[in-house]
């Protein structure tokens, strides 16, 4: 009990300063008032970046290996299953309707902070865009689903189920469950939203969708299907914005 009350906590906190680093390194390309920062050679900067980034990946990766018992439950045999694969394209194939939906209705103009930030990115054709393409679509999505449906979703869902063992009326604990459920849906994937730094309404609601489908298709098929899903959609973000 004592070491699950230490772990996860260290856990999260490692994941958070990860994802920190992660957002402010990107800003480092952008934003010019990291003078000193830009003074350094492009080599430098880069092996700093990765350096830190790795030291805190490693630190989390020990603790995942040292309690790896508590993972057990990853399912990785589901993906020798070919409706696996077809579930994460029919869940991707909703974001994609979901996001177009949602700009047609408010008819979109604006983005997000975290867009303008990698549309500056990827106009330069030096080493950031290798470094966009390994955090787009290797690194962020698997921290992403680790804190927002592995930590949060999965923390606030376990505490739910435990509030309602001492619940003996079964409507009523059937009512109960339900609209806690439905809260936990909601907070998961707001805050996934608001950690992509939103500028207005139908942006948040973007992020905001996908969260929903991110969190219904953990809740589904556990996090390894989840970070799948993630790691497809931002491949084509990837792919579409190289296009572009």
């Amino acid at each position: 009990m004592v070491e699950t009350l230490i772990f996860f906590p260290i856990s999260l906190l490692l994941l958070f300063t990860l994802y920190s680093v992660i957002q402010v390194t990107a800003l480092l390309y952008t934003e010019g008032f990291y003078i000193n920062f830009h003074s350094l050679s492009n080599n430098l900067r880069l092996s700093l970046c990765f350096g830190l980034i790795l030291v805190l990946y490693l630190a989390f990766a020990y603790l995942i290996f040292k309690h790896r018992n508590r993972f057990k439950h990853l399912n990785f045999v589901q993906f020798k299953q070919a409706k696996t694969y077809l579930k994460i394209i029919a869940y991707q194939v909703l974001i994609l309707l979901g996001n177009v939906i949602i700009m047609h209705l408010f008819k979109m103009s604006g983005t997000t902070k975290n867009e303008q930030v990698l549309d500056t990115l990827f106009k330069a054709n030096d080493f950031r865009l290798a470094y966009l393409a390994i955090i787009t679509i290797l690194i962020a999505p698997v921290i992403e689903e680790l804190i927002f449906r592995l930590f949060i979703f999965s923390f606030f869902n376990q505490l739910s189920r435990k509030l309602l063992t001492n619940v003996s009326n079964t409507k009523i604990k059937h009512r109960l469950s339900l609209a806690i459920t439905v809260c936990v849906y909601l907070l998961s994937s707001g805050l996934f939203s608001l950690s992509h730094e939103p500028t207005n309404l139908p942006s948040f609601l973007i992020y905001f969708f996908m969260g929903l489908v991110l969190a219904y298709n953990y809740n589904k098929g556990g996090v390894t299907r989840s970070i799948s899903l993630h790691t497809l959609n931002n491949t084509l973000a990837f792919i579409g914005k190289i296009i572009a």
